[in-house]
């Protein structure tokens, strides 16, 4: 089990490590940090938590599994807009009282940790849940999933870093946080309906038992 939590974790660790070397003029405080990968494995929670009652997104339009539609509908409804939600959520919780928040750079950073907190759990669930080829597993997230919420965490961290340190009223401030969830919404959903679409192969050699209704 050690080496199934330390392939789920590396890249993470990875990640985390690259963007911290980054912020060298100003480093966040390691407590902190350490705050942000929880919150963001909270976030997960949260997004497990809000999606076990709902229904299939395909049971919304009746006939729609198995067409674009369908799949349009999976990737927004089961991945791109509850998972950014909840992570937007618990990045607003983090640096809504943190005395460090104090730089441009700080959004960006903030946002990360709590998009490879996210991914970090996320991670240890899809291959607790995969023992048996745990291994091709690890890979594959390490290459496309990992990366992808820590891209998506960039953006967010840019728009609200925009939001609290380059808008002069409240109305930029709103636009920004919006755009903080919008785009990486959009791009996360864009992102998940490719992989469901073109990415079959790996989607039924490692489907998660776990993550068996999400992903369905």
């Amino acid at each position: 089990m050690f080496y199934v939590i330390a392939a789920a974790l590396l890249p993470v660790l990875l990640l985390a490590l690259y963007i911290y070397k980054i912020d060298d003029e100003q480093p966040e405080p390691k407590a902190w940090l350490w705050k942000a990968v929880l919150f963001g494995a909270l976030s997960a929670l949260l997004d497990l938590i809000i999606l076990s009652p709902l229904p299939k997104p395909t049971d919304l339009v009746p006939g729609s599994e198995g067409t674009p539609l369908g799949g349009i509908l999976t990737a927004f409804l089961s991945a791109g807009i509850p998972e950014e939600a909840c992570k937007m959520f618990m990045l607003m919780l983090l640096i809504r009282k943190n005395p460090y928040f104090d730089d441009k750079m700080d959004g960006i950073v903030y946002a990360s940790y709590v998009g490879l907190g996210f991914a970090g759990l996320e991670n240890i669930l899809y291959l607790v849940n995969n023992l048996n080829n745990f291994a091709s597993v690890a890979i594959s997230r390490a290459i496309f999933a990992i990366p992808g919420h820590f891209f998506f965490g960039v953006i967010m961290g840019y728009f609200v870093s925009l939001a609290f340190f380059a808008s002069r009223t409240g109305a930029a401030r709103t636009k920004y946080l919006v755009l903080a969830y919008l785009v990486p919404m959009v791009c996360h959903g864009i992102y998940e309906f490719i992989w469901n679409k073109f990415c079959d192969w790996y989607l039924e050699s490692c489907k998660s038992v776990f993550f068996d209704e999400k992903l369905d």
